[in-house]
C-alpha cells in the first residue's frame, strides 16, 4: 500500500534544534523537508504524536508533531505549513 504524499519533498541536508516542551534542544540533521513538514536523523527514540520545536537557522522555533518514526529517522508534521518563500530562503543558505 503506498500513501501519496501532499506536497514533494525536497533533499536538504542541514543541522536543525529540535526540543520536546520543556527539555534542551537536540542538534539533528534533517534528510529532506517540504512545506508541510520534514524527515529527520534521530540520536535517540521518539513517540507518535509527540509535540516537538524544530528551530531551522535564521527562523524561529517551529511546532511540529511526529508523525512516523522508523528504526533511527522520523516524519515531523509542522503545526502550519511553511510559506515556500520561506522555505526555499532557508534552502538557499545551505546550497
Amino acid at each position: 500500500m503506498t500513501t501519496e504524499r501532499r506536497a514533494p519533498r525536497r533533499p536538504f541536508v542541514a543541522t536543525v534544534e529540535v526540543r520536546e516542551p520543556g527539555a534542551h534542544p537536540q542538534k539533528l540533521k534533517v534528510l529532506d523537508v517540504s512545506p508541510l513538514g520534514c524527515r529527520v536523523s534521530l540520536v535517540s527514540r521518539v513517540k507518535l504524536d509527540t509535540r516537538v520545536f524544530i528551530r531551522f537557522p535564521g527562523l524561529e522555533a517551529i511546532p511540529a508533531y511526529v508523525c512516523w518514526c522508523e528504526n533511527f529517522e522520523a516524519g515531523l508534521e509542522f503545526e502550519k505549513p511553511i510559506y515556500p518563500a520561506v522555505l526555499s530562503h532557508v534552502m538557499s543558505q545551505f546550497r
